[in-house]
């Protein structure tokens, strides 16, 4: 009897995932009986990750299948051996610490033949832990759905984040493509911009297909400037990706909004929220490199799409980084109580 194809490939990047990865892999291994593959790769883990994973695929061999990094090369290193290895027509990234409800994959599988999209997107749920409820969480997609027009390409561009993970995307949007993830721990997942804008059709399915794991109390509280150059890194080798493929010349407003919102916004709130104490040379550093990035930001068409919040950011340390600094640490100071169910969402739009 002939095996069916596979249909969709779960890329599951692990490192030092092992608290979680059972939970994660007893969710993956029973979603469909057929047409299913579950890539892992251990990107150098140092805890018993690697054990945990050969166990999985002891058990459910030819559903399982190991990669095992050669040196520790972050989540898009990871990402892009599984994409070189799946043998799915759909890719679904998923976190080694999140994991997936019953049948998830099956519905998202429905709805691509029924609709022959490029991308579904899906709604998720976000665990805060055992004893706090769950929230559904979701980014409002409607202007982005439907076929691939001129308006409908930069709405995609312009998205507030979206994950790469929890979304079915076709395989050929990256191979086909020569889209790829870079090589930095931080902000890798901007190329979603670049697949999204490359796809034909996307719809999104109003249902939580997905558990996100929101852990608040892993969140880098430390000054680390080396963080701030694999942001500005990916930053840029989105913008090249954006460049090379021929979308930046028809679409410059909606990339470098893309930019300020991703680059230079994002990195304000995380040295504001993130970091014990607010570095202005930081803040500084990082308005003069935003000049040379987008020279002419300040007047993007797209900046009224920011809420009043994140205009403010931009705004005051456009005026005085030293300002956002004392503003920011007094706000730390006085109201971190209410802050860090805030901060992800803040760092994340």
């Amino acid at each position: 009897m002939n095996k069916a194809p596979i249909a969709v490939s779960i890329i599951v990047p692990v490192f030092n995932a092992g608290k979680h990865l059972s939970q994660c892999l007893d969710s993956l291994v029973n979603q469909m009986n057929e047409g299913l593959e579950v890539i892992c790769i251990d990107d150098c883990s140092t805890d018993n990750s690697w054990d945990v994973l050969v166990g999985y695929q002891q058990a459910y061999p030819g559903l399982v299948k190991l990669i095992k990094s050669k040196t520790n090369s972050g989540p898009g290193n990871a990402r892009n051996l599984g994409i070189e290895a799946a043998n799915g027509e759909y890719l679904f990234f998923v976190d080694a610490d999140d994991w997936l409800p019953k049948g998830a994959i099956s519905r998202l599988l429905a709805e691509t033949l029924q609709t022959n999209a490029d991308i579904i997107d899906c709604d998720w749920y976000v665990y805060h832990g055992a004893e706090k409820p769950l929230e559904i969480e979701s980014f409002d997609l409607s202007k982005c759905t439907g076929p691939r027009t001129e308006t409908t390409i930069d709405e995609r561009i312009i998205l507030p984040h979206t994950p790469i993970w929890g979304k079915f995307i076709r395989k050929s949007l990256f191979t086909e493509n020569g889209t790829y993830f870079p090589s930095y721990s931080i902000g890798e997942d901007m190329i979603m911009a670049v697949v999204r804008a490359q796809a034909d059709k996307c719809i999104v399915i109003n249902e939580p297909l997905y558990y996100y794991r929101r852990d608040t109390q892993s969140l880098t509280r430390q000054r680390n400037s080396s963080k701030y150059a694999q942001v500005r890194k990916s930053a840029l080798f989105v913008l090249n990706k954006f460049k090379e493929n021929g979308i930046y010349a028809n679409h410059k407003d909606a990339v470098d909004f893309l930019m300020i919102r991703k680059h230079y916004r994002q990195w304000l709130v995380y040295l504001c929220f993130y970091f014990d104490k607010v570095d202005t040379s930081l803040l500084r550093k990082a308005r003069q490199d935003m000049d040379a990035l987008v020279p002419n930001w300040r007047v993007n068409p797209f900046l009224g799409r920011l809420p009043l919040f994140d205009k403010l950011i931009l705004k005051t340390n456009d005026f005085s980084p030293f300002l956002l600094a004392r503003i920011s640490g007094l706000a730390m100071k006085y109201f971190s109580f209410a802050l860090p169910r805030h901060i992800p969402r803040l760092a994340r739009t």
